[in-house]
């Protein structure tokens, strides 16, 4: 019975169709949005349902009504990026959803007038990892990292993120402009105004209109672009435990690591002993210096003293604003919440006023402050190419080959990209010798390569001869930038 119903409904929804005469046309009735609002109401359970209605309907509308299409399509953007997000990108069908996304227009009046019936920012986040998905990436990837609101764990702004961002505000939707003006404020005050961030202003200030939600957003970028990487980093008095005054000038020529903190914050204590071993690990170093700032109140002082002392702080320098209300130094670095890592280099510049957690990133980001020197360059030329057309190139340019191997989630794999490849001696090494790749284990060619030279564990290195004969592979990690090029230059040179 219910297919005499939707064959029904499509016989009736090719005379609206007809009827509709002009197929430039992007408008719609209200007897036609009501006839797909009811052909589209139901619960999909997988993506076959949704791609198959989707087709019956389009059909029907493509050539014959420009606006219906355009209606049909929003349907399905809705009701595949629910489903997606029903089952939080686990289903592998999922990934068939995007071949039947096509590009819609937020200034298109059947999209802007769909999403208002939706929750438009739902809606654009639906549409925009669809986008994503279709040039290959990920769910996890693709999936909306403005705000922390739409999905868990939240992850850093990646460049969808950006991508997205332009649209929006390139777009004259203002209710659009208005949701996502709301939503900038989460990564700004949490992660600070990061140079993809900082591109989206002068399209704010050009493209939306007035408006104190604008004027507030514009004002949070002007706070958080004072403590962006580059600049310097701001001079506040702080106190140690005898009252004596501390500001971050004196640690000239060394790397400075922050953690900021307070008594009342569970996670802080939980998370100190990372930090502490952090210090550990880079005890050698007479360049790098660990301090903390707590950000507790002058009458809290005897609770500061006690859990330095529970906690086995008293191997570092530990300070306080001693004050009685919000202190400068909070306010400079807009300290909205604790714990709080910062990192500040050799001439004063601020490496970085929201830092990773203590872990393989931040003894990353340490190293590249205490050799900053060294990282100038782009770093590694990784080619976005089949192996095919390495082989190709590296034949043509008499190179060899040099893949990457890695997993997504592998810090050791990491570690190597940060540090080994980023360096402007190892970047200029493969650049000259290699052509180089960097392959996952699964996109691309990646699980091709994987297979065809069985890897089996990340990181592993893989060196051809420009024919593509195999060398050798490396699979320990090595970080130390002369062993690891000697190494490498070490298997290019087997007979």
């Amino acid at each position: 019975m219910k297919y005499r119903i939707l064959y029904f409904a499509v016989a009736l929804l090719a005379s609206f169709a007809v009827a509709c005469g002009n197929p430039a046309n992007e408008k719609v009735t209200e007897q036609e949005i009501a006839l797909l609002d009811s052909l589209w109401k139901r619960q999909f359970n997988d993506a076959a349902s949704i791609i198959a209605l989707h087709d019956s309907i389009k059909q029907t509308t493509a050539e014959k009504s420009r606006g219906m299409h355009t209606l049909n399509q929003c349907h399905y953007v809705w009701h595949s990026g629910e489903y997606m997000f029903s089952c939080r990108g686990k289903n592998e069908d999922i990934y068939e959803l995007p071949k039947q996304s096509t590009e819609l227009s937020f200034d298109n009046e059947v999209v802007a007038q769909f999403a208002l019936t939706k929750k438009i920012g739902r809606f654009a986040d639906h549409y925009f990892t669809l986008q994503a998905m279709k040039e290959g990436d990920s769910f996890n990837d693709s999936r909306d990292g403005v705000t922390a609101t739409v999905f868990y764990p939240i992850r850093a702004l990646n460049d969808n993120d950006y991508e997205k961002l332009q649209a929006v505000f390139t777009s004259k939707n203002s209710a659009l402009h208005n949701e996502y003006l709301e939503r900038l404020k989460f990564p700004l005050q949490n992660s600070g105004c990061t140079q993809g961030l900082k591109s989206i202003q002068p399209l704010i200030e050009a493209n939306v209109a007035e408006s104190p939600l604008k004027a507030e957003v514009l004002a949070i970028y002007e706070l958080f672009t004072r403590i962006m990487p580059g600049n310097q980093a701001p001079i506040s008095v702080l106190k140690d435990a005898e009252g004596n005054e501390h500001t971050f000038e004196e640690f000239r020529g060394k790397v400075l690591v922050i953690d900021v903190w307070a008594t009342w914050c569970h996670s802080c204590l939980t998370n100190m002993h990372k930090f502490t071993g952090m210090k550990y690990w880079f005890r050698k170093e007479s360049d790098v210096c660990f301090i903390t700032v707590s950000i507790d109140r002058s009458e809290d002082k005897e609770q500061w003293l006690e859990a330095i002392a529970k906690n086995n702080m008293q191997g570092m320098l530990n300070l306080f604003p001693d004050c009685e209300a919000q202190s400068q130094f909070e306010s400079d670095f807009q300290i909205s919440g604790v714990p709080r890592y910062i990192i500040i280099g050799k001439k004063g510049e601020i490496v970085s006023a929201h830092a990773p957690s203590p872990g393989p990133e931040m003894a990353s980001m340490i190293e590249k402050a205490r050799f900053a020197e060294f990282y100038t360059g782009p770093g590694t030329d990784f080619l976005d190419i089949t192996l095919d057309e390495a082989i190709a190139k590296a034949s043509a340019e008499n190179k060899h080959i040099f893949i990457e191997c890695h997993t997504d989630g592998c810090v050791p794999c990491k570690m190597m990209k940060d540090k080994v490849f980023a360096h402007d001696k190892c970047a200029e090494y493969l650049n000259r010798e290699f052509v180089s790749l960097s392959v996952d284990d699964e996109n691309g060619c990646g699980p091709q390569i994987m297979e065809m030279y069985d890897v089996q564990m990340f990181p592993t290195y893989i060196i051809l001869a420009p024919d593509g004969e195999l060398k050798g592979m490396l699979m320990a990690t090595e970080h130390e930038i002369d062993a690891f090029i000697e190494k490498v230059e070490e298997i290019k040179n087997r007979k």
